[in-house]
């Protein structure tokens, strides 16, 4: 398994520190009652805040090792161990990146956070993204220049789903949007 030590957490323009939310994503949930967490499996959850309620909750109802990556609002040591500890496991057999895409205001480290979280994802392993889609809350406001808000905590791109599907096809393979969700391969 390649490892790369990259981060860029001092070039983003707004950093996204602010942007961790206590609650277990609508992913996380979808993807339990669809059943595509199982007993046994890798799940490395990739810019998932500084709370435990999604690991908690899934590793209370699968067998499963949930790991928790966060370059804002983990410390390193932390992130460090993470990737050891999914490295050690020979990846993840599934990496989630919940409400990650839509803070991150430069296209340019969207890819790059989607390179590194790549790094730790099995052969045969899928990702699964979900973002927020800000135009469907009534405090945003689009205009003929519009491309993203900052907000009280960060930035938020304001962009459907299907905004990030060319984004992520530039890093892994079978890419497809299905419902509420991005899926791909390595």
């Amino acid at each position: 398994m390649k490892f790369s030590n990259f981060y860029f957490e001092e070039d983003q323009e707004i950093s996204s520190a602010k942007t961790s939310i206590k609650q277990v994503a609508q992913l996380h949930n979808e993807l339990l009652n669809k059943g595509i967490y199982k007993d046994g499996q890798v799940i490395l959850d990739w810019g998932g805040g500084r709370f435990d309620l999604a690991k908690e909750k899934i590793e209370s109802a699968k067998d499963v090792k949930f790991y928790i990556h966060d370059l804002f609002n983990r410390n390193p040591e932390h992130n460090k161990q993470v990737e050891e500890e999914v490295i050690k496991n020979g990846g993840a057999d599934i990496i989630t990146l919940t409400n990650v895409l839509n803070v991150i205001k430069e296209k340019e480290h969207r890819i790059q956070t989607l390179k590194k979280a790549k790094e730790f994802l099995k052969e045969d392993g899928k990702v699964y993204i979900s973002v927020y889609n800000a135009m469907r809350s009534k405090e945003y406001q689009e205009t003929e220049d519009w491309v993203g808000q900052k907000t009280n905590n960060g930035w938020q791109n304001c962009q459907p789903l299907s905004f990030y599907v060319p984004e992520v096809s530039e890093v892994f393979s079978n890419v497809k949007k299905t419902g509420t969700m991005i899926i791909a391969e390595k």
